[in-house]
């Protein structure tokens, strides 16, 4: 069967989207041009925040909806900004990764590099959030505009991805590495690797990043996580274990995210969005069309579901980023 997206957003942003959030019945859409974007369900742009700084350092790299209503953004350049009901600024904190030392072995532009932010879900501490940097995970206090403290995951590798799991444990991706960090007490994790990246891998020319994470929406108990090597896994993290690896993507798979119930979706440098059915071992739907790579996706209502694509020569392409809008309830 043949889908096509039953709405389309051409030229949404002018660069990579490198993700979205949806903020009080809104769709927020963050990117590489330093820009974040308002947009409401029917596509219509609502609002917009554009960046007075130009360039590599100023991306917008993590986003994050607050329970509450408050938002926060990452760039680039080490700034968390978050916002509250009114979309007004009511934290800024700046070269964030100057809190941890020393600064990761790296390109200039990225040792200050926010990966990702993730709300504390334990009960009691809605306003404190991590933050994922290079070499450690930083814990903040949205209430009393502080940073806590840090914790070291790597020697030299950047915390790409945070998910709270139960009783204060988190689920971490520290470049190839996904590991379990079980709270001991508030100062000290436990620490076992579930993915563990190996020398071979490590010197290879494409390392094996894992670029997004997701408990799956039937099974919390079991994790999605996609591959820059073209895989997609399933990790079932009560035992710790992969338990299926699929290989149907070409190039970097960019983002997973649920769908409905049984079906979960990745993204991919093919320009293809695949569904999966966790209880079988191959796709069951590709996407195709898209413009060029595809990098973020975030659901919206059970078989709904947004995705950005834009291709990969954008500065010499008419065309630019575009949000599409897929409903595939019919199709499975």
């Amino acid at each position: 069967m043949s889908i096509r997206p039953y709405r389309r957003i051409e030229k949404a942003h002018w660069d990579d989207i490198h993700g979205f959030i949806y903020n009080r019945g809104r769709i927020i859409s963050g990117s590489k041009d330093g820009s974040l974007k308002f947009w409401n369900a029917n596509g219509e742009l609502l609002n917009s925040f554009e960046s007075s700084n130009k360039g590599y350092k100023f991306w917008v790299t993590a986003l994050e909806n607050f329970d509450d209503g408050h938002f926060a953004v990452g760039t680039r350049d080490g700034t968390i900004t978050v916002f509250d009901m009114k979309d007004e600024v009511v934290f800024n904190a700046n070269n964030v990764s100057d809190q941890t030392f020393p600064k990761p072995i790296s390109k200039k532009r990225n040792q200050q590099r926010i990966d990702c932010i993730k709300q504390l879900n334990e009960r009691g501490k809605p306003h404190f959030f991590y933050v994922g940097v290079a070499r450690n995970l930083q814990l903040w206090n949205l209430r009393d505009k502080k940073f806590i403290r840090s914790f070291k995951a790597s020697d030299n590798d950047w915390v790409y991805c945070i998910e709270p799991f139960r009783n204060g444990d988190l689920i971490v991706v520290i470049g190839s590495t996904l590991e379990y960090w079980k709270k001991i007490n508030n100062s000290y994790f436990q620490k076992t690797s579930i993915i563990q990246e190996t020398l071979e891998e490590r010197k290879s020319k494409q390392r094996p990043h894992i670029s997004s994470i997701v408990r799956l929406q039937k099974d919390q108990n079991i994790l999605a996580a996609s591959l820059f090597t073209g895989h997609v896994k399933l990790i079932d993290i009560d035992t710790q274990r992969v338990i299926k690896t699929f290989s149907e993507h070409e190039g970097r798979v960019w983002s997973v995210s649920n769908v409905n119930s049984y079906n979960f979706a990745s993204s991919a440098d093919d320009r293809t969005i695949k569904i999966w059915d966790v209880r079988q071992n191959s796709s069951v739907l590709t996407l195709s069309g898209n413009p060029g790579r595809v990098s973020s996706l975030m659901k919206l209502d059970e078989g709904i579901f947004i995705s950005g694509s834009c291709p990969d020569k954008v500065f010499n392409s008419e065309e630019k980023a575009s949000i599409s809008f897929w409903d595939i309830r019919k199709a499975l």
